[in-house]
């Protein structure tokens, strides 16, 4: 069975999993962006991924609205038996669908979203995502959060296949020197202090001033706050931190190879994310990374690694209401302070990352392609 697979493009942390996908059933991928979006941070650019793969890029009109009809062209013309497409592009999703349709073709649609966004664009785009939720023959998940949202559209569960996100665990797993992370602390000036670790863009939908705001409830233990990450909120960040008399250290855009001894160096991570009118956020794979590192995480219940059952209260990690700086600091001072609860929640969250990874997702899609192809044959008229 040949499988088509549309999405943007291959970032580090998919080019792995499109790898073992394709170690698992016969796929050819459709890359259409060159990683322009606005969420994807400039310095990481892409990855190279072993695979069969085609990039083709249309023309931007405006509103994150591309034309592409080369695009539409292939799928038009490519002999596949089943079609996968991410949400990533509106004309793109649009077109793929439609076409998929019109050949009859079984259509495997895999999203993201928990929350319709409540801005203009948000609210014209439910009608045609409505029609894709239930024409799908299957839709593939990036949480329990997400199958959730999508079956209280009226969605039959059955066709629904959770794949929750992964990061690299074989790279974020590595061990990390001890000196070297002795040395990296003390070079952001936390030998002897606290060290709250955020690795995130800089934008309003991280929380980051939220944080800056908790931190300077901790003023008692003199914590370094470290933001790993760019974004247009540098100068603003850094103002208001000196106005809070917290220490911020903002390094800028890493590399992902670079990342683990980051993670080592922490003491907790935090990911402080809250609602916007456009965005919720999809899940922070950062906690994944932070999870392999055996750091203990705090985040928000706005992040979807919370809602989709990675982080569980207490168990695998604090959750604290969004936008409670309050209920953040309290968190961030229990696992700061008591070390048996930090390595608690340390332990337990590395262990549950461990069942989150490339082939439990490809097993996922794999499971829901299959399903696609036989509720297509099923619905094949008789000739």
């Amino acid at each position: 069975m040949r499988v088509l697979f549309v999405t943007n493009f291959a970032s580090h942390y998919r080019a792995p999993f499109f790898e073992r996908l394709a170690e698992t059933v016969d796929v050819e991928y459709i890359f259409f962006s060159g990683g322009t979006e606005p969420y994807w941070q400039n310095h990481l650019g892409g990855a190279s991924a072993d695979v069969q793969a085609t990039t083709i890029i249309g023309r931007h009109l405006c509103a994150g609205l591309n034309f592409n009809p080369r695009l539409a062209k292939e799928l038009w013309t490519r002999d596949y038996d089943v079609l996968i497409k991410c949400l990533n592009g509106r004309l793109e999703l649009v077109t793929a669908y439609a076409i998929a349709k019109a050949r009859r073709k079984p259509f495997v649609f895999w999203t993201g979203i928990w929350w319709h966004p409540v801005t203009f664009l948000g609210w014209v785009s439910q009608p045609p995502l409505q029609r894709v939720y239930h024409g799908a023959e299957a839709i593939v998940t990036d949480g329990g959060h997400v199958s959730r949202f999508v079956a209280g559209h009226g969605v039959d569960p059955a066709k629904i296949f959770t794949a929750e996100d992964s990061a690299d665990n074989d790279r974020f797993m590595q061990p990390v020197d001890r000196a070297q992370r002795e040395a990296l602390r003390a070079s952001l000036g936390a030998a002897d202090r606290p060290l709250i670790l955020a690795v995130s863009r800089l934008v309003p939908v991280k929380g980051l001033d939220g944080l800056i705001r908790a931190a300077a409830r901790l003023s008692d233990l003199d914590p370094v706050v470290v933001v790993a990450g760019t974004g247009t909120l540098r100068e603003e960040l850094a103002a208001q931190a000196r106005a809070c008399g917290v220490e911020l250290r903002l390094l800028g855009g890493l590399s992902p190879e670079r990342m683990p001894l980051v993670y080592a160096a922490a003491d907790v991570f935090t990911l402080s994310s809250v609602t916007t009118p456009q965005v919720r956020e999809v899940w922070g794979l950062g906690v994944n990374e932070a999870h392999c590192q055996s750091i203990p995480v705090v985040v928000s219940d706005a992040v979807g690694a919370a809602a989709g059952g990675l982080v569980v209260h207490n168990e695998t990690g604090l959750i604290v209401p969004e936008r409670d700086d309050e209920a953040l600091a309290v968190a961030l001072r229990r696992v700061l302070t008591d070390r048996a609860i930090a390595d608690r929640l340390a332990k337990a969250g590395h262990q549950r990352v461990q069942a989150t990874n490339y082939q439990a997702m490809a097993d996922s899609f794999k499971a829901a392609i299959d399903y696609a192809a036989a509720a297509r044959a099923v619905r094949r008229p008789h000739r």
